[in-house]
């Protein structure tokens, strides 16, 4: 099953923002304010897209109510720890909950967390040391758990 373009969409801002933390010329703090930048929009990647995912399956198989309903109440979700988008899943299926954590490697787990916990940090203005480097394997590990969330939600 293809990945919804919107998230597609996204998944290329960022790829963008952090390709170009990258780029040779650029002074190290500005590199590191890109990576900063990279982590708020992964962020606000993991939250859309578990919108974006829950919202087509709501779309695809319950009531037009139903799915009116549920996008106004995943509107509310933010902070997508691991636990809190666990916990989300499992309101809908033990079944997405029990197999979402099966398929997760820990880097995978690692990745959704430690974003969470630097962009919370940044948007509290406390000092990350966060580089393009590791941001970047954030990113992709971020973008893999959403795939599969994909692949266990609407697959």
């Amino acid at each position: 099953m293809a990945v919804n373009s919107e998230i597609v969409s996204f998944e290329a801002r960022i790829a963008n923002v952090l390709k170009r933390a990258e780029e040779a010329g650029i002074d190290e703090e500005l590199r590191a304010s890109l990576a900063r930048y990279g982590c708020v929009l992964t962020s606000g990647y993991l939250e859309e897209s578990l919108r974006v995912v829950l919202g087509s399956w709501c779309k695809d198989k319950a009531h037009p109510n139903i799915h009116t309903y549920v996008g106004r109440q995943l509107d509310w979700f933010s902070n997508p720890k691991l636990g809190k988008i666990l916990d989300l899943l499992s309101h809908f299926s033990a079944a997405w909950h029990e197999k979402y954590l099966a398929v997760l490697t820990e880097e995978e787990k690692d990745a959704i967390n430690s974003v969470v916990s630097i962009r919370h940090s940044i948007a509290h203005g406390r000092n990350v040391g966060i580089t393009p480097r590791p941001m970047m394997r954030y990113f992709e590990a971020c973008k893999s758990a959403v795939h599969k969330l994909d692949g266990v939600v609407n697959g």
